[in-house]
């Protein structure tokens, strides 16, 4: 949980059930206040069986290129928060947890199929080392799992301490991650594998949930869920297919007049408009959809009330907002409501 680790295994003997088992046994032994974890799983997907319980802030499979790139983009942010608040407190997690006495939950980044991993998001590849490197004195943490031992590139390798190996097609290959100190080769037995202590290789077993670990995972992740009041694993924020006013009504300022117009495809943070910036806003449409001007109208009215006027010359706002003028003699009533009050503001100055 403290160091980085490569989990390797061929096809079939077990690198599934080993993260499984871990994952489990991290979620019931620590409140997401003293552990959390993203999961990247570029292999049979089984890993969304932890996407409800509170500690696990999102869940990235292969193809979702966009959430995979604000994952570490995230990561990188959450890098320098750590380093930053670490400097004040004796330079590491560990040292801020005992001084401040304030949460740091330690951080566990599943790569689950590296291979697949590297080969479809070769720009991401090189940050996993960098951060791998960087991390650790953070309580920051990578488990990878991959099928052989080339899958790894030396470099991101260096800054990996903690090696798994399960059965294996090639026996050299044992060899090949741990080194000499590999003198004895697993049994047949599914589970079993290899590991370092020191300069000696000793054997191991898999812990097993059980024949379909799904549904029962599932729901101790459901209660999990259920029973935490407390900070959840943040979840990777995303740019949605569509942007409603309820995605975007919380950054909302009314004290400052500024309102959202949209979302940021980089950062993902809100696109505000200042209303008190300028007399006038021009909002220019080439198909003229008046779509967003009639969710943006609904939006002011909701949070500006009797200080919101709309005033609708073709119609396409019918039924958008309550404050709404249209036709002749309703424009007509409103405008001369606002030139009154204009001229009352104006004698009161």
């Amino acid at each position: 949980e403290t160091e980085n680790m490569v989990v390797y295994g061929a096809a079939g003997c077990g690198k599934t059930t080993f993260v499984t088992t871990l994952l489990y046994a991290l979620l019931s032994s620590r409140t997401p206040d003293q552990f959390q974890a993203y999961l990247v799983d570029f292999g049979a997907e089984t890993l969304r069986m932890f996407a409800k319980a509170p500690h696990i802030g999102d869940v990235v499979l292969n193809g979702e290129d966009e959430k995979l790139q604000n994952l570490f983009r995230m990561l990188k942010e959450e890098l320098a928060r750590r380093r930053r608040l670490c400097s004040e407190w004796g330079g590491d997690a560990a040292s801020y947890r005992k001084a401040s006495g304030k949460p740091m939950p330690q951080l566990l980044v599943v790569i689950h199929n590296y291979a697949g991993f590297s080969e479809s998001c070769e720009a991401l590849e090189p940050q996993v080392g960098v951060m791998a490197r960087e991390g650790v004195k953070y309580g920051v943490t990578f488990l990878l799992t991959a099928a052989n031992a080339g899958a790894v590139r030396f470099r991101t390798l260096q800054n990996f301490r903690q090696f798994y190996v399960l059965r294996m097609n090639d026996r050299s290959e044992y060899t090949s991650v741990l080194g000499g100190a590999c003198s004895i080769l697993p049994s047949e037995d599914k589970g079993r594998g290899l590991c370092r202590e020191g300069q000696e290789a000793l054997e191991f077993q898999t812990a097993w949930l059980g024949e379909d670990p799904g549904p029962r995972v599932q729901n101790f992740c459901r209660e999990l869920s259920a029973e935490w009041k407390g900070r959840r694993a943040a979840r990777v924020p995303i740019l949605p297919e569509r942007v409603t006013a309820s995605f975007v009504e919380d950054a909302v300022e009314p004290e400052t007049l500024s309102f959202p117009l949209g979302i940021a495809k980089q950062s993902l943070e809100p696109c505000m408009l200042r209303i008190t910036a300028r007399p006038i806003h021009f909002i220019l449409s080439r198909g003229g959809d008046s779509g967003f001007l009639g969710a943006f109208a609904a939006l002011l009215e909701g949070k500006l009330g009797d200080g919101f006027r709309a005033l609708d010359g073709d119609g396409r706002l019918d039924g958008c907002c309550a404050r709404l003028s249209a036709g002749e003699d309703g424009l007509n009533q409103t405008v001369t409501e606002i030139f009154g009050e204009l001229v009352r503001r104006h004698n009161e100055a």
